[in-house]
């Protein structure tokens, strides 16, 4: 019923990508309201779904910078905004009739994808020169997926703050390594696979993580999360971070 459907690709691989992972979340808050789960709970997947959908409008307002188009796609953003916090304020007092959540998606988000992102971003794609010449292909850095013992970032155990919005427990953990597109953790508290996790921690003297995480993996009391939308602040310093990989390494 929410599924991602490959027909609303925009043609931007990090913007279809960040529209899936929003039909993911918004399908785990409509089946924790069709399940009748507490309200703690569902205001907690709002807040991530609502945090979720802000930076990714800020990733395509950055993409369109430089389209014709670009003040009233934002002013949509807003809008949609507007209309999110209003069906959540209608949710969370209960002042009219609760309307089906995937009646919502369809109106509140597709309809925006299909009339508003496909349009923009198929208009930005024709409008590139096609005489001039394609920016050269980044080679991928194989060092960038490499997980980093916490060991060789710090003497100290990476220990973590975690939140988790399903079962609504907070708990601590052990960070064992760290890569660009997630943590692995080591912790006593028990998670479940598509579980969603808050983790705080801080990565040496001067870093303070805090990112919404997703489980994806499960090995006893280990547990593989992926980031949901990392902030600028911890992509820099991951970058960073991988990028003086050397220093850590054993011969």
């Amino acid at each position: 019923m929410n599924e991602w459907n490959p027909e609303l690709n925009v043609g931007v691989a990090s913007i279809d990508k960040q529209h899936e992972i929003i039909f993911d979340l918004i399908s785990d808050l409509g089946k924790a309201i069709e399940e009748g789960k507490d309200r703690r709970r569902i205001e907690k997947l709002l807040d991530v779904v609502e945090n979720f959908v802000y930076r990714h409008f800020h990733a395509e307002e950055e993409l369109l910078k430089q389209h014709a188009d670009r003040i009233p796609h934002t002013l949509e953003h807003y809008n949609l905004m507007r209309e999110f916090n209003i069906y959540r304020f209608n949710l969370r007092y209960k002042k009219q009739e609760k309307i089906p959540l995937h009646t919502f998606v369809h109106d509140w988000f597709v309809n925006h994808i299909k009339t508003q992102d496909i349009p923009t971003f198929q208009d930005s794609a024709k409008k590139q020169s096609p005489h001039t010449s394609p920016p050269p292909e980044e080679k991928p850095d194989r060092r960038r997926d490499k997980r980093i013992p916490q060991g060789r970032i710090t003497d100290d155990d990476i220990r973590a703050q975690c939140y988790n919005y399903f079962n609504l427990k907070k708990s601590t953990a052990t960070v064992v390594d760290i890569a660009s597109s997630g943590l692995r953790i080591s912790s006593i508290a028990q998670h479940n696979l598509g579980d969603l996790v808050n983790i705080k921690c801080r990565i040496g003297t001067n870093f303070k993580l805090d990112e919404k995480l997703r489980v994806v993996d499960v090995s006893g009391t280990e547990y593989g999360l992926e980031f949901m939308s990392i902030s600028d602040e911890a992509k820099s310093f991951l970058t960073n971070l991988y990028g003086a990989i050397g220093k850590y390494s054993r011969s």
